[in-house]
């Protein structure tokens, strides 16, 4: 059988096409796809990042569209705005008083909350097994709903998390979102992530949206709560 080499501008094509269609892409994953060296993948990514076909991410790359439409890995989410999450969840850490039962949804700005100094009286809920790792490193006392684990998210799913956490009621709650719109509120493009969204927000006495300004005035497939039912905490005062 003949083996088929892709020249550069062959391959490059390939991976954006890749890259636009699926919102991202890993190194790894393009480097198996393309038979070719992570390295070269690589090369080709800086390559299309400086002719602003796509943005280059630690591990992979994105579309340049920001990726409020579509269900990106916890990974490669996590390398996107950084210093903006650091703020916004310094604000949303302070708010946290001693005795709280507090619900953390699964994301990568609210995983930022957990970097900051917390009460360590408060009850920590959080359907995010990589948030639930990093808050018992810090002594503190946590809950996991049950349900099924999403791979790319690292987030419980599933009609089990939603039982799990309809018996909860919560004094504050913190929620990632994809997009955040007048027209359609607080949005994400996962309808399983979504419902579960959905239920902790109607558990809370008070709940928060964390969203850096690249997702305002954007709009994705679910809406999980109205303006009105939390308060947008952004990265500007």
């Amino acid at each position: 059988m003949d083996v088929i080499i892709l020249i550069s501008e062959q391959r490059r094509e390939v991976i954006l096409d890749l890259v636009n269609t699926e919102g991202s892409a890993s190194v790894i994953k393009l480097a198996e796809l393309l038979d070719a060296s992570e390295s070269t993948i690589r090369r080709d990514i800086i390559k299309l990042d400086e002719e602003k076909l796509l943005k280059k991410v630690h591990g992979g790359a994105i579309t340049i569209e920001t990726d409020h439409r579509i269900d990106v890995s916890s990974t490669i989410r996590s390398q996107q705005n950084q210093d903006s999450k650091k703020i916004i969840a310094e604000k949303a850490s302070l708010l946290i008083k001693e005795g709280n039962r507090v619900y953390i949804d699964a994301g990568t700005t609210t995983y930022e909350i957990t970097g900051f100094e917390l009460p360590k009286k408060a009850v920590y809920i959080t359907n995010d097994i990589l948030i639930a790792q990093s808050l018992i490193k810090k002594s503190l006392k946590v809950y996991l709903p049950g349900g099924e684990l999403k791979e790319s998210t690292m987030a419980i799913v599933g009609e089990e998390c939603v039982e799990s956490i309809s018996k909860w009621n919560f004094d504050i709650g913190f929620f990632g979102t994809n997009a955040v719109s007048n027209s359609n509120g607080y949005t994400t493009p996962d309808a399983g992530e979504g419902l579960i969204k959905r239920k902790a927000m109607l558990k809370c006495r008070k709940a928060y949206v964390l969203a850096d300004t690249s997702k305002l005035g954007k709009s994705s497939a679910i809406t999980f709560g109205n303006l009105e039912e939390a308060e947008l905490i952004t990265e500007i005062d």
